[in-house]
């Protein structure tokens, strides 16, 4: 039982993790007793909770300087079902960050543009979603409550290590940032700006026009060299399976 949780917990943290965006829900105050929904962006935080980079004069910032409990919906990507999308509540109270300088160095790899949001109109802060419980639903019948404790992961990698990474492939291995991309069966338009932006244990994040890509691991990465390994699989698997391909396709034109 304790192992389904566990699966179950992945399961709805991977689908936060490829979205990094939802529907924020707070409490009304210029319609009292009513739900309002924003579409927000999101990023993890080092502990596992949810930041969100929101503006002192939008409705929801308003209603929450009045009532800080809050819910997160995130929707996976539109099946012929919709009935059959995965989706997550992330249930919890929001709240504004004191030091906002080491939520900027994560929130801002995934959103670069915001980085010019508090230059501008400097109203914009960051606030950290304290979940209390997650609602996960895979499909019809999938449906369970996942815990704060299981949902939430502590980032194991130092930011010198992140950067370090990051780093070296970006300088030195482009060319697997794509092939990971054919491997996971995310489309490309152009690729010609994809980097990577940041990964955990769990998976990584790449970048091509401002789009983020999420790709997980196989199996969990605690250590750099741990890292190494499986880029390195990923990077052969892909070209193994476009070699695949290509014979396929020779097969069939003769």
């Amino acid at each position: 039982m304790e192992t389904n949780k566990v699966e179950t917990a992945l399961r709805a943290r991977q689908l936060t993790k490829q979205k990094l965006y939802g529907v924020l829900a707070t409490q009304s105050v210029a319609m009292p007793g009513y739900p309002f929904g924003s579409l927000v962006a999101y990023a993890f935080d080092t502990d596992g909770e949810v930041l969100v980079y929101i503006s002192k004069l939008a409705q929801h910032t308003r209603n929450v300087a009045k009532d800080d409990k809050v819910s997160l919906t995130i929707i996976e990507d539109e099946k012929e079902d919709i009935q059959q999308a995965g989706r997550v509540t992330i249930l919890g109270r929001l709240n504004r960050l004191e030091d906002e300088e080491k939520a900027a160095s994560v929130y801002t790899r995934f959103f670069p543009e915001s980085k010019d949001y508090q230059d501008k109109t400097h109203d914009f802060h960051f606030y950290k979603l304290h979940i209390e419980k997650v609602r996960f639903i895979g499909g019809f019948g999938d449906i369970n409550w996942v815990s704060k404790e299981n949902f939430c992961i502590e980032q194991v990698f130092k930011d010198d290590e992140i950067n370090g990474a990051i780093k070296h492939m970006n300088e030195d291995h482009k060319d697997a940032l794509a092939l990971y991309c054919q491997c996971a069966g995310i489309s490309l338009t152009e690729d010609s700006s994809l980097e990577m932006v940041y990964f955990d244990q769990e998976g990584m994040w790449l970048q091509s026009k401002y789009k983020n890509h999420y790709i997980p691991f196989d199996h969990d990465v605690t250590n750099l060299s741990m890292l190494r390994a499986v880029l390195a699989a990923m990077s052969k698997k892909a070209r193994q399976q476009i070699a695949s391909n290509e014979e396929a396709l020779m097969e069939k034109a003769v």
